[in-house]
């Protein structure tokens, strides 16, 4: 993997994001509770893969890159300093092919941090399973003109050994086209911890192409006031289950 592709080339507070060398944003998509994503090819990567960088009011939150069926192949996170990778072990990978053909995605599949978190040695993995994700309608669903797909799923995150830690199910947004997928309104449920229940909709809500005002922004405008009244939003960060962005990923 190109070392240009990893690399922050725009300050984390520029309004403006600049891809790496020899990288190339082709969207820019406004999403409700305060995120704006960038996304961009590099021509080091194989045909198919997107990284997309992420901001929220304080700058780059995290970068992900999936492939052309929409597996996560990596995500980094420069403020919590993890950088999870597929485990090559992984078995029953997204298939957004499979979703098209076949209307259902059985999915279960690793994450993991080489370097681990704090004082762990040993690497952090993360068992990802999705035993339901099926189209919520054969019509398509029109969000700022774009047309996509709304797609079910539910979602168990879980050690390796079967510690069920959080689970999450809701509604996505798939463009078929360009092979990716947005996140929806969806839930989230720790087991044991009746606190631990978040309600959430980082639907997409404005779609920007190359030459239009706001192009590859960084500055996200969506729900960021209401968020910001929020007495604990200034120390919050993110977290690999709940920013990675549906589970094709």
């Amino acid at each position: 993997m190109a070392a240009s592709c990893l690399a922050v080339a725009a300050p984390a507070k520029a309004e403006v994001w600049a891809a790496p060398a020899g990288c190339e944003t082709f969207l820019t998509v406004q999403f409700r509770e305060c995120r704006i994503s960038n996304y961009y090819r590099c021509a080091a990567e194989p045909e198919g893969h997107v990284w997309r960088a992420d901001f929220d009011v304080e700058g780059l939150r995290l970068l992900t890159l999936t492939d052309a069926e929409t597996v996560p192949l990596r995500q980094i996170d420069p403020r919590g300093g993890t950088d999870y990778q597929l485990d090559a072990g992984s078995v029953g990978l997204p298939s957004q092919s499979s979703l098209q053909s076949e209307r259902t995605s059985i999915v279960e599949y690793r994450m993991v941090d080489p370097a681990g978190l704090g004082e762990m040695s040993v690497g952090l993995r993360f068992r990802v399973t999705v035993p339901d994700r099926v189209p919520v309608t054969y019509s398509a669903v029109t969000i700022d003109g774009i047309e996509l797909e709304e797609v079910a799923f539910n979602l168990t995150r879980g050690s390796v050994d079967g510690l069920v830690i959080q689970e999450r199910s809701g509604t996505e947004y798939v463009q078929s086209d360009w092979r990716l997928v947005f996140s929806g309104p969806e839930q989230t449920t720790i087991p044991g911890n009746l606190s631990k229940h978040v309600q959430a909709d980082r639907s997409p809500v404005d779609f920007i192409f190359p030459g239009e005002p706001k192009f590859s922004s960084t500055m996200p405008i969506e729900d960021c006031e209401l968020l910001l009244s929020q007495a604990d939003i200034a120390n919050s960060k993110p977290t690999f289950p709940s920013d990675l962005e549906g589970m094709m990923p």
